[in-house]
């Protein structure tokens, strides 16, 4: 099916280019959320009366995904459940449970379609998802799921010293290998001053 396009899509194009996707494609996702027009001439000379409003709204919801971004970019949420001896739920994480999440803790409203987990959550534990806030905008966020508010409190506080730990770690590496560079080049500084004598 050829469609029109509303708003930069990754991989697809950018406002107003024409394209050709599957009809399940256009229909399911591009056309039943308001990302694309179905060619026709009509839809056409509407799209280029109506660029320059289109490219407004474009922006403006390209501002509001920043907005969003700079609140939960990076952030840790945390779900809790229950889950059996060795860490196994009953049951699973949704991408509905992230989303209301996201809602109450940082009062940013996403759709369940934007939110790309990458395997999907059935175990205690740390999981990395992405929130997809526009086409420009993505967010990287980590999960805690745990039994308990305190058996959450007490991974993250792990993880966070594991962090430091690498941190520390490769910062005294760096140091090494800044100490040691300036050994080598005081020795061939050396060395070349003995060949010189």
């Amino acid at each position: 099916m050829k469609v029109l396009l509303l708003e930069k899509i990754k991989k697809l194009g950018d406002i107003g280019d024409l394209i050709t996707v599957k009809d399940g494609y256009a229909r399911n996702y591009l056309l039943s959320r308001n990302k694309a027009l179905r060619f026709t001439k009509e839809n056409q000379e509407k799209f280029q009366v109506e660029r320059e409003i289109i490219e407004k709204a474009n922006a403006e919801k390209e501002k509001i995904a920043q907005n969003s971004f700079k609140k939960i970019d990076g952030k840790i949420i945390t779900i809790i459940r229950q889950a059996a001896d060795d860490g196994k739920l009953y049951g699973s994480v949704s991408n509905k449970d992230i989303a209301k999440n996201l809602d109450e803790k940082f009062q940013v409203k996403i759709s369940v379609e934007d939110i790309v987990l990458i395997n999907k959550i059935k175990e205690i534990g740390f999981h990395n998802f992405v929130v997809n806030l526009h086409s420009e905008v993505e967010a990287k966020l980590k999960i805690i799921v745990a039994r308990s508010e305190e058996e959450a409190k007490s991974a993250i506080k792990n993880e966070k010293s594991e962090v430091k730990v690498k941190k520390d770690n490769l910062n005294e590496l760096q140091d090494n290998k800044s100490q040691k560079g300036a050994e080598d080049k005081k020795d061939k500084i050396e060395d070349e001053k003995k060949n010189k004598v």
